[in-house]
């Protein structure tokens, strides 16, 4: 996710400059607002041919809220323990897996929009793999191993694209 506005890229390049130099350092809450508020693009790897489709986050984010207001009315928590679930045994995650807290906590998270992709039971052993790393990196100590993970997963990329893209047959 980048952002989309210039002048928010440069603040985001800057601070993580800053932690590459010192990982101690704690970006301050105002420039966390300020990039928090920034509209972000998910721009993916797509191997030398033209992206096919650009995934906004703000797409993403609508996917993962109607599901929760149709689903679960409105009820988050609710949401999160289903998704974790469906997703953990989808990808073949142990039911208490030993993690670190914040991989952990990623992994819940990320279900949430993992879970809408329909097929995920069917995806094969190294794609699901793949995918439980990606969602674990969330919540390493740096993006860069996550961003990295994402960018390099296709059918998860492609699974993000049909799920924001209107249905020729649709309403």
């Amino acid at each position: 996710f980048r952002p989309q506005d210039p002048d928010v890229a440069r603040l985001a390049e800057r601070e993580q400059a800053r932690i590459t130099r010192n990982p101690r350092y704690r970006t301050p809450l105002t420039t966390l607002e300020r990039l928090a508020a920034a509209e972000m693009l998910l721009t993916v790897s797509t191997g030398g041919r033209p992206p096919a489709r650009r995934v906004r986050a703000v797409q993403l984010a609508a996917l993962v809220t109607d599901r929760i207001a149709r689903n679960f009315g409105g009820d988050r928590d609710a949401a999160a323990r289903w998704a974790s679930t469906r997703v953990a045994r989808a990808l073949d995650v142990p039911r208490s897996p030993r993690w670190p807290p914040d991989e952990r906590r990623s992994f819940e998270r990320l279900s949430l929009l993992a879970a809408s992709i329909p097929d995920l039971e069917q995806w094969g052993a190294s794609d699901r793999s793949r995918l439980v790393r990606a969602l674990r990196a969330k919540g390493g100590r740096s993006e860069v191993p996550y961003v990295r993970l994402l960018d390099g997963h296709r059918r998860f990329r492609e699974s993000l694209e049909r799920l924001v893209t209107p249905s020729a047959a649709g309403p």
